[in-house]
């Protein structure tokens, strides 16, 4: 009896040491599978805070593009010296990217700063005086993209005065000088960091160091041309600095490299654009209407492989307002064979075509009565998406208002406006004013959640004002006509945004 008692406790025991074992190694999986960021703030005599709280910002995603168009998840906090902020992220997918944004600090990050992060990587971010550092498990390759993130080119008096006095090719020359010698030291920071980085996190990098030379100089040239000088990309792209433009990465580095990269795509989709927007026998800059239609051609007859689907993901977060890329969706989704990018472009497909369901929301109005999209069954309306602050969201109301004053008296069409500032006072006062929207239009608002609410997440909507037109419940236009900055007087504009209207009424497809 004795021995079979011996022998049930060295049972039990063993079966506890296993179960104990199978519990860790659930603990390590997990830990695996996920992505730990932590954030100190130190208030130290070398390093005195600036502020003694700071609003943390965290825009996560698992597609590496640049933050105006990625599809992303957005965390926010206040962060002090006795309140840190600790967050653990399910990883899905090999790499996840994080924006960091610091309210209050001078290094805030750029525009296309995401930082890459691995599976179980577990970091701490340490902010202190107008800097932050990262340390624990894989903040290597973190502290490497900070650093060269420090090393971004800002245009000086000297490039802007060779602008304003047209010598273009002065210009190009002394901007690609600055570049270069920014580029060769990023290079070097890649170098410092390699052995410890591995061969393909330095690889990214070094990509990521490609993309940064390249994507925001070709950008900030196409935005320049298309608002200021529409002879500075035609000359541009005649330049010696155009032409000599390094393309060898795309035969030295493997294509799941170059897709990882955060900014290296960006590169080749602003390459892509800058060439298709000139039409080559006129040499004049092609129309904001015309132009995707080349460029969507560019990427599918010049690129392939994992490449080609990245960018036609990116060409269709871009021109996801553009009617004019819609036609060319089922196309682009048959090219496709990476699961993520095809979800991309199944959730446009399913969120912007007309005739799909719009998101069934529920929204506050300026009265604190909750407003359902069903309250709206059976009419048009037209939704605006805006915030405080947002000079083209005024822009747009002033272009609006001779096509809400000729509806004004349909009850078959409603003009509704969003807004997704988080302070509630704020938002009234600027309903108000009467600057953004009109004060007899249903005033909404995503009841201080702001971009995190989960209708504006659903739609992707990165830039303002955004607008929809919805016929019963359903989208009829996700690109309706654009009355911004260059189209406010433009009459052919606001009759063709009348006329979409008119022709909601008037079809009676969508209705039950």
């Amino acid at each position: 009896m004795k021995n079979i008692n011996k022998i049930a406790g060295l049972i039990l025991l063993f079966l506890c040491v296993i179960t104990e074992s199978l519990i860790a190694q659930a603990k390590m999986g997990s830990m695996a599978d996920q992505i730990t960021i932590e954030i100190d703030l130190l208030d130290n005599a070398d390093q005195p805070l600036l502020n003694k709280e700071l609003s943390v910002r965290l825009s996560i995603a698992t597609f590496g593009s640049d933050i105006s168009i990625a599809p992303r998840k957005v965390y926010t906090t206040i962060l002090s010296t006795d309140k840190p902020f600790k967050i653990s992220l399910p990883s899905t997918t090999n790499f996840t990217y994080v924006h960091f944004e610091f309210e209050g600090m001078e290094k805030r990050g750029f525009l296309n700063n995401y930082y890459i992060f691995e599976k179980g990587d577990s970091v701490k971010c340490r902010v202190s005086g107008n800097s932050y550092e990262f340390y624990g498990k894989g903040a290597e390759k973190l502290n490497c993209q900070s650093e060269m993130y420090d090393l971004q080119y800002r245009s000086g008096v000297k490039e802007s005065k060779l602008y304003r006095d047209k010598q273009y090719e002065t210009l190009f020359r002394v901007t690609k000088k600055i570049l270069d010698s920014i580029f060769e030291l990023q290079v070097e920071i890649v170098n410092k960091h390699a052995i410890k980085l591995g061969r393909k996190m330095t690889e990214i990098m070094l990509a990521n160091a490609y993309g940064n030379r390249y994507a925001p100089n070709i950008s900030s040239v196409i935005m320049s041309s298309r608002i200021n000088d529409r002879n500075l990309l035609p000359a541009f792209l005649k330049s010696d600095a155009y032409r000599s433009i390094d393309m060898s990465l795309n035969q030295k580095l493997d294509p799941t490299i170059l897709i990882s990269s955060t900014t290296y795509c960006n590169f080749l989709l602003e390459k892509i654009t800058a060439e298709n927007s000139i039409d080559p026998k006129s040499l004049t800059l092609r129309s904001k209407i015309e132009m995707p239609t080349f460029v969507f051609n560019a990427i599918k007859n010049n690129h392939r492989g994992l490449l080609r689907e990245k960018l036609l993901a990116m060409f269709f977060l871009r021109y996801k307002d553009y009617s004019i890329s819609y036609p060319y969706l089922d196309e682009a989704i048959s090219y496709v064979e990476n699961t993520e990018i095809k979800d991309i472009l199944l959730n446009i497909k399913d969120t912007r075509t007309k005739g799909v369901a719009f998101f069934p929301f529920e929204l506050e109005d300026t009265n604190g009565t909750t407003i359902r999209l069903s309250d709206f069954s059976g009419k048009v309306v037209v939704l605006d998406f805006w915030y405080t602050g947002c000079t083209n969201c005024i822009i747009l109301h002033e272009g609006m208002k001779p096509i809400v004053e000729k509806f004004k008296n349909n009850p078959k069409v409603e003009f509704v406006s969003v807004s997704v500032d988080k302070d509630k006072l704020a938002w009234l006062k600027s309903v108000a004013s009467g600057k953004y929207t009109d004060p007899q239009s249903l005033n909404l608002y995503t009841s201080g959640l702001g971009t995190s609410h989960s209708l504006i997440e659903k739609y992707n909507i990165r830039s303002y004002p955004t607008q929809f037109v919805l016929k019963n419940g359903t989208v009829f236009s996700s690109s309706p006509p654009r009355l911004g900055p260059a189209f406010t007087n433009n009459i052919e504009a606001r009759s063709a945004f009348i006329s979409l209207i008119e022709e909601a009424l008037r079809d009676n497809y969508f209705l039950p």
